[in-house]
């Protein structure tokens, strides 16, 4: 049986139990018990999330939530864009040394009124991101249009987090397009 590991923010995390069950007896999944959170800090720790389990067959990855965050009036945004872009290519570049497939998913969006962050900013940053991960011929799960579709339903009152109907339709796209790859 293949293996998949799933990488990336709280977003993953919430996913990342009912996609288990979901392709239980086609895949064996897993991924870390933390939050990745920001690309920087899912690319110092890229190795070892590579090697807990053993060798992934295929690696479902998300990173930008965190990465597209106002800090303060001081600092608009945590990393900037190209920074960011270096940083996925670099976690892309590591993946790719020890699995045969990369899944991308890109950032979800948020509720208006969340403080910390904006849709504007996202879809920036996913325009980017996707571009890159077309052009290194990277699968992309488009998460944020489906969320996009039902935010209120979707999106918890953090304005941020996923609903439980959010994380069972994200967790049904994440493994039909992992499926697709087996």
């Amino acid at each position: 049986m293949k293996k998949v590991l799933l990488l990336g923010d709280s977003i993953r995390l919430s996913y990342q139990g009912r996609v288990k069950e979901l392709m239980e007896g086609k895949a064996e999944v897993f991924g870390p018990e933390e939050n990745g959170r920001f690309a920087k800090y899912t690319l110092w720790n890229i190795n070892l999330y590579l090697s807990l389990f053993g060798t992934p067959d295929i690696v479902h990855w998300n990173n930008g939530i965190w990465d597209t965050y106002t800090i303060s009036e001081d600092i608009p945004v945590f990393t900037n864009l190209d920074e960011y872009l270096r940083d996925m290519r670099l976690i892309l570049n590591e993946i790719r040394k020890k699995c045969p497939v990369v899944i991308f998913a890109n950032t979800t969006p948020v509720r208006e009124g969340f403080m910390c962050n904006n849709n504007d900013r996202i879809d920036k940053y996913n325009k980017a991101i996707e571009e890159l991960m077309r052009e290194e011929n990277v699968p992309i799960n488009d998460l944020n249009s489906l969320v996009k579709k039902k935010p209120d339903l979707y999106i918890g009152e953090d304005l941020l987090h996923l609903t439980q109907e959010g994380v069972e339709v994200c967790a049904k796209q994440v493994a039909q397009t992992i499926s697709k790859y087996l």
